[in-house]
């Protein structure tokens, strides 16, 4: 198949696909990506923040969705982290309510209620107050450096 972005050599765009069996058409992903200097395709992400898991299409918006409805948690978000084996796999950080004592083996388990087993995050990190930028968006940045 051939492959190209949008993009200049070295700027990250998203990645599109010709594949001459199906036809001649560019079929446009999800992936961003650049192609370097010398030709060298290097991925960084998807466009739509989907996780894929072990060949799973993940959802981080519907998990964080399920987390919101514990009794416990004000706020979720959810993110994926690179694994060797599976690809990614989905971690959420919640704020809690001031009171609340939430385990992140109960706040598992109730994403395995609701959903399939492999949507559950492998790590959950509570806090009072989730790490927002300057206009008060979460910090999804900050949010990933939780759990490295």
């Amino acid at each position: 198949p051939d492959g190209r972005f949008w993009t200049e050599p070295g700027a990250i765009g998203t990645l599109e696909f010709r594949v001459h069996r199906v036809g001649s058409d560019w079929i446009a992903t999800n992936d961003l990506g650049h192609i370097d200097h010398d030709g060298f395709l290097t991925l960084h992400g998807r466009v739509d923040d989907a996780i894929i898991r072990g060949g799973f299409k993940l959802a981080p918006d519907k998990i964080a969705d399920v987390l919101r409805e514990h009794p416990a948690v004000l706020e979720a978000v959810v993110i994926g982290l690179a694994d060797d084996r599976l690809g990614q796999v989905p971690v959420a950080a919640v704020e809690i309510v001031e009171e609340a004592n939430v385990e992140q083996a109960e706040l598992c388990e109730f994403v395995k209620q609701r959903l399939p087993a492999y949507f559950a995050p492998v790590a959950v990190r509570t806090m009072h107050k989730l790490p927002r930028t300057a206009t008060m968006k979460l910090d999804r940045r900050a949010i990933a450096a939780l759990f490295r």
